[in-house]
């Protein structure tokens, strides 16, 4: 991440603790969730892959169109796409049930220990 910031935006992450570097938490949070999709951070939060861009949801819709003119029995759409929804969906599933299952440990009569 810390060479994202230095590629993409050209900073330092060292400025979020120097004085009057302008670098807050906030920024740094908006920087992070804005990192451009070749980036190392977005791959590594996409299990590796490069996430995909707008283009290529695009041209895969596209695909899809295509194939249906040609083919009444296309699929709806394309392969790629719909696993790409799949894997995202099951991860936010995951990362729901993963909270629930730490608030229910944490809000326990034991006290989460």
């Amino acid at each position: 991440m810390e060479a994202d910031l230095h590629q993409h935006f050209h900073l330092d992450l060292v400025d979020l603790w120097r004085p009057g570097s302008g670098l807050t938490l906030r920024k740094l949070w908006v920087l992070i969730n804005r990192m451009p999709t070749k980036s190392a951070t977005a791959t590594a939060l996409n299990d590796g892959r490069e996430p995909w861009t707008l283009a290529e949801y695009l041209a895969s819709d596209n695909w899809v169109l295509l194939a249906k003119q040609l083919n009444d029995k296309a699929p709806d759409a394309h392969p790629w796409r719909q696993a790409e929804l799949d894997r995202v969906e099951k991860s936010r599933t995951d990362s729901r049930r993963q909270k629930m299952l730490e608030r229910q440990k944490r809000y326990s009569p034991s006290g989460g220990r």
